[in-house]
């Protein structure tokens, strides 16, 4: 009885491994289930991102990927993702083209270089819908990058 208990247990634990978004898996139908639990919408900028980062990440090996999405620059902590969020936001706001409407789409990319994606909708003068993406780089607490397209 205790046997067939134990059997379950692991069993159960291995299904959650398997079936878990948030844990490393392999294959295409795997990755495109980590980023729809990522909250990303097929078709959009930040899907096409986060399944270039997953297939990067399985290139390049799991041994210094997953080290790197742990732990933060020495000394440092990890700025959270609505900060990150929010830090790119402004910066954005501040050099924006045209005036920024709302916001479409963000995403944040986990790892030791946390990446922050924001796509706005932009009143752009000529244009019924127009959209602005930028970019955001971050170490630790700090912003390394900022693109804009």
């Amino acid at each position: 009885m205790a046997h067939a208990l134990t059997l379950s247990v692991v069993s159960a634990a291995l299904l959650t491994v398997l079936v878990s978004p948030g844990l490393t898996q392999t294959g295409e139908g795997n990755d495109e289930q980590r980023c729809i639990a990522y909250g990303t919408v097929p078709g959009t900028r930040a899907y096409v991102e986060c399944r270039e980062t997953l297939n990067r990440d399985r290139r390049d090996g799991p041994s210094h990927v997953d080290r790197d999405r742990i732990a933060p620059p020495d000394g440092e902590q990890a700025l959270s993702d609505g900060l990150a969020l929010a830090e790119c936001e402004r910066r954005a706001r501040q050099v924006a083209p045209h005036p920024i409407k709302r916001r479409a789409t963000s995403f944040v990319f986990p790892g030791r270089e946390k990446r922050a994606t924001i796509s706005f909708a932009i009143d752009k003068p000529g244009s019924s819908s127009a959209f602005w993406n930028v970019e955001c780089k971050f170490i630790g607490r700090s912003m390394t990058d900022f693109k804009a397209s």
